[in-house]
């Protein structure tokens, strides 16, 4: 408080210059800090360093998030190709079953067909030995077991069986070369 109504007085007074008894008091009870000169310079390289440090830091924390994300976004990219190529895996497993489908069943139509062409041969041949059953039955009582089928007869089956066979090998090479 008394330190105070010097103050006062002291401002009051221009003669004491503002300084006089407020000055010895201070110096009485305090004592006044004057920093060395190379102190000043102390404290301006610890700023630097501290603002550096922290710059440091948040550069380091700022690099180290941008690279767990950059980490993220590679472990999306693998689980994405991942998952293509098992279903590009799938696909072609599908494709495969789906060729070896249908290339058994070309195959079974072309077995049919040329079964079929066997059949029809069969049924000419038949069809001719009963025409000359008729025959021997009029002819002979006793000797109906006996065919005897005309050279021709016989050439003109087999070219009936081998042209069916060539037909049906056409029709599996078209769809074998088409896929339908």
């Amino acid at each position: 408080m008394e330190r105070i109504k010097l103050a006062i007085e002291n401002a009051k007074n221009p003669d004491s210059g503002g300084n006089g008894k407020l000055e010895e008091i201070n110096q009485g009870s305090r004592q006044q800090r004057t920093p060395p000169a190379d102190n000043a310079h102390f404290d301006v390289k610890n700023t630097v360093k501290i603002i550096l440090a922290a710059v440091l830091i948040f550069f380091a924390g700022w690099l180290w998030l941008r690279l767990d994300f950059m980490n993220q976004l590679e472990l999306l990219a693998s689980e994405y190709i991942h998952e293509g190529v098992k279903q590009a895996q799938a696909e072609a497993k599908k494709r495969v079953a789906d060729e070896e489908r249908f290339k058994q069943f070309i195959l079974d139509n072309l077995t049919h067909c040329q079964a079929a062409a066997e059949n029809n041969k069969e049924s000419y041949i038949k069809l001719v030995k009963d025409a000359v059953r008729n025959k021997n039955l009029t002819a002979v009582q006793g000797k109906n077991d006996i065919f005897y089928i005309p050279k021709a007869t016989k050439n003109k089956a087999d070219m009936m069986l081998l042209d069916a066979r060539a037909e049906c090998q056409q029709i599996y090479d078209v769809q074998l070369r088409n896929g339908k």
